[in-house]
């Protein structure tokens, strides 16, 4: 096997009130979790909590858990849809679902592997210097969701909590008609084994894997995938995860006027090879 040379790893809960966010090492099984609780509409329509965390937590302790007890043996995707059939069973009674996106991966012998849904992202560099990087499946439903609220929030004079309030109905009605239908996210539904991006890269090309969930890179950066990757890899070879991270934060700063949040929750790990 190819050696890994470093692993960095970054977590900042940003202005996030509920810490759903999560990543893993338990080589040979590595990823980030990005967990959203059904929607909810804060004073007037609390998350539901399950055993006193939010539906987002629940899913992402579920999938570390699993990942993280998880033996060599196993294959990346029994393990994804054992995580999955207990999230399932967790909100058997529940009528919106919680959920994640996710990044999960397995370093074999010759090859990582790796399963990709939602908004989360890995970016790969190989010997060669090609770039690559994973399709964002949210970002088209994700910008009609950011252009619904930044209308509202022209209506209601910055208010964020009325904005909210009028943008809930259209935020869950975007996630329940692409949920497993477009974008993979584990939330109990069967469907996401067809919907997610499977990805087997052979170890002997790879130099550098990034991946991390949506809230290490702003929403304005993320038209362009060719683009992200390439900025991505221009903050993080100058000053590694942080470096990209400040960015992302002084980026937000200019969006504040219309996005639903300050600064949002981030997650990555980078795995250098040898």
């Amino acid at each position: 096997m190819k050696k890994i040379e470093k692993i960095e790893s970054l977590y900042n809960s940003g202005t996030a009130k509920h810490f759903e966010d999560g990543h893993f090492v338990n080589l040979p099984f590595i990823g980030v979790v990005d967990g959203y609780s059904a929607p909810y509409n804060h004073e007037e329509n609390p998350p539901i909590l399950f055993n006193g965390v939010t539906g987002g937590q629940m899913v992402r302790n579920i999938i570390l858990a699993t990942f993280c007890s998880a033996t060599p043996d196993l294959s990346l995707e029994t393990l994804a849809l054992k995580a999955n059939k207990e999230i399932k069973e967790r909100q058997k009674s529940a009528r919106d679902l919680a959920g994640a996106s996710f990044l999960l991966a397995k370093v074999t012998e010759n090859t990582i592997e790796m399963l990709q849904g939602g908004d989360c992202y890995a970016l790969w560099v190989k010997k060669s210097g090609e770039i690559n990087i994973t399709k964002n499946q949210w970002h088209k439903y994700d910008a009609a969701l950011v252009k619904n609220f930044a209308q509202l929030m022209k209506e209601f004079n910055s208010d964020r909590k009325k904005a909210w309030k009028a943008h809930f109905p259209f935020l869950a009605k975007i996630k329940s008609e692409n949920t497993n239908k477009v974008c993979a996210n584990l939330n109990g539904q069967p469907e996401v084994e067809q919907c997610w991006q499977k990805i087997e890269i052979p170890l002997s090309d790879l130099s550098l894997l990034i991946y991390f969930t949506d809230g290490l890179v702003p929403f304005s950066a993320m038209e362009d995938e060719n683009r992200l990757a390439e900025t991505v890899l221009t903050f993080f070879r100058v000053g590694g995860l942080r470096n990209l991270l400040a960015w992302t934060r002084l980026v937000e700063k200019k969006e504040a006027t219309y996005s639903h949040e300050d600064h949002a929750e981030a997650t990555g790990s980078a795995i250098k090879f040898i």
